[in-house]
């Protein structure tokens, strides 16, 4: 296995893409800008093909029979939604108005591949995934809570339910 790392160059041209993108969020009322001072990154321990694979997204998936995000909140919504691995596509459904999500309306694998995941576990390609897959809204231009409490409990699961590996999409 290759644990070389691709060292990710912060280029003014990269800068100025990321400011941008922040003059966006920071019209919102509430933004707070925190910023990763360091990249964490953990090498995975042991073959692909025998991890366990878990799935976050951000890109405001969930069940359609639990509760939707507040997509009218001005500041977010930080709260999270469990989603078994086991689900069915057709269960799913996206509540997020801060980006076009009507390809992903028609194939929820364009921003939550579990179809893809499901295919590479019967393939042996990975060895398994978790129970229970995280969806969330992305869009919180205050991620204090996000920080704070709801990442800190969501790996706190993905870690008890043996998660070698998280995908984390956007929307």
């Amino acid at each position: 296995m290759n644990n070389q790392l691709k060292t990710v160059v912060y280029t003014s041209s990269l800068a100025d893409r990321f400011d941008t993108w922040l003059g966006w969020l920071s019209g919102h009322d509430g933004h707070v800008d925190i910023r990763n001072k360091v990249l964490n990154w953990t090498p995975l321990a042991k073959h692909i093909s025998e991890t366990t694979v878990a799935l976050v997204s951000t890109a405001g998936v969930h069940l359609k029979s639990q509760e939707p995000y507040n997509v009218l909140d001005p500041r977010g919504d930080p709260s999270y939604r469990k989603i078994p691995s086991a689900v069915k596509n057709q269960e799913i459904m996206i509540t997020h108005n801060h980006y076009n999500h009507g390809d992903a309306d028609d194939d929820i694998n364009c921003v939550f591949p579990i179809t893809p995941l499901k295919e590479l576990k019967n393939e042996g390609a990975i060895g398994g995934l978790v129970e229970t897959f995280y969806g969330m809204m992305g869009f919180n231009p205050d991620p204090t809570q996000l920080l704070t409490e709801t990442a800190p409990a969501i790996g706190r699961d993905l870690k008890n339910q043996g998660a070698d590996l998280v995908i984390l999409s956007g929307g």
